[in-house]
């Protein structure tokens, strides 16, 4: 509930703070409720996806939980079942772990999204609501599971439109691209833009027409990556232009030139102070 409400209303920093020191929960073994533990797998692969530790780690991390769940359920699903006595209850039962393997799948294809960025085939927006429609019909006397469904999918659609790919993926530059590609890898990993970043893209702050841009932000709210987009959209406009970086100190000049060496490295930038 605290990540959903931290997606919602933009504090994704808050959360992923709030949620640095979050343990994987400890299953108990092949006799605990299946369907208990297919819910808690879809519950801890979405935090993972919301705290984004480690950047990709987490990411692999949420991917692995419900690849996990696939496995186990050749061997737990049965037995689960096979408890039940009464016939329609054991049907019962079945649609609505049918319910729950359609979650799975909507956080496993925004899990995949997050990993494979541009490369991603297919619509992740329309993966997020056919499984979310489909887990809604199911759980159709089940308004907890419902509301459980409501909260993943609006919370799934957030992790994309907050990603670099989603911000970035109108603008067809390759440098860009492949720029991305490389802070996505880089020790920083950065896989998702801050409220500020995608609220000054949404402002058109890459708009190959503009002539001017003026972004005001405080201090380490992420203007240093967006004046390096800039810098790409400039260089793919003209090759032989010259960008100008300024600061108010020669340690601010050390410091931004050493973070522009390391993330132009492997766009044949040259960069001099």
């Amino acid at each position: 509930y605290l990540a959903s409400l931290a997606l919602c209303s933009d504090k994704t920093v808050r959360i992923r703070l709030d949620l640095k020191n979050y343990e994987l929960f400890e299953h108990n073994g092949p006799e605990s409720d299946w369907r208990e533990r297919v819910l808690n797998g879809i519950f801890e692969a979405f935090i993972l996806l919301v705290r984004k530790k480690n950047g990709f780690g987490d990411i692999s991390d949420a991917i692995r939980i419900i690849s996990s769940l696939k496995e186990e359920q050749k061997n737990y699903e049965e037995a689960y079942l096979g408890k039940i006595k009464n016939q329609n209850a054991i049907i019962e039962e079945a649609m609505l772990l049918l319910g729950l393997y359609h979650l799975s799948k909507a956080i496993t294809e925004t899990a995949e999204y997050l990993v494979q960025g541009y490369n991603y085939r297919g619509s992740l927006e329309s993966e997020i609501r056919i499984h979310s429609e489909l887990a809604r019909k199911i759980f159709k006397y089940q308004p907890r599971l419902q509301g459980v469904t409501d909260i993943l999918e609006t919370g799934l659609g957030r992790l994309q439109r907050n990603s670099i790919w989603f911000s970035t993926s109108a603008i067809k530059v390759k440098k860009l691209r492949d720029f991305c590609e490389l802070k996505s890898k880089a020790d920083s990993s950065v896989v998702e833009l801050l409220p500020s970043q995608r609220d000054a893209i949404k402002g058109k702050l890459l708009d190959l027409a503009s002539n001017v841009t003026v972004v005001e932000m405080p201090t380490s709210s992420g203007k240093t990556l967006l004046a390096e987009f800039n810098i790409i959209i400039t260089k793919a406009l003209d090759m032989d232009s010259k960008i100008v970086y300024v600061v108010p100190s020669r340690a601010l000049v050390n410091q931004v030139y050493s973070d522009l060496r390391t993330d132009f490295g492997g766009l044949d930038f040259q960069v001099e102070k």
